[in-house]
């Protein structure tokens, strides 16, 4: 996939999920400077359900390992792989523990931001 292909990818599935919660762009945006609201149940929903549509969550709303290493390797640009396989790599225990789904993939998610800010892509 080429780097504008993704970006249109990440587009579509900004469109589709913003559009069912109640979200402000400002408040989407913040999750690219690191706001992660903890407090807010829209967010966390938003934050899951790209999750959802990414293709990378287990029946047991967890990511799967296998399923993120297939996406990484089909899905994202050559640019974007070794630093996405690293923020996995880092990340991928955060999820452990965490009984509720939208709590289990806003900590993941946060996680890859604090892993490295400057690269951090969501939708």
């Amino acid at each position: 996939m080429t780097i504008a292909q993704f970006q249109q990818t990440v587009k579509t599935i900004r469109a589709t999920c913003s559009a069912k919660y109640n979200l402000s762009d400002e408040l989407i945006d913040g999750l690219k400077k690191g706001k992660f609201i903890e407090s807010n149940k829209e967010l966390k929903s938003y934050v899951f359900c790209v999750a959802q549509m990414s293709g990378i969550l287990s029946k047991r709303n967890e990511v799967n390992e296998q399923k993120m290493m297939s996406q990484i390797e089909n899905l994202l640009p050559e640019e974007y792989k070794d630093h996405s396989l690293t923020v996995w790599n880092a990340c991928k225990k955060t999820q452990q523990g965490i009984p509720d789904k939208f709590d289990r993939i806003f900590k993941l998610t946060k996680c890859f931001y604090d892993v490295d800010p400057a690269k951090f892509i969501f939708p």
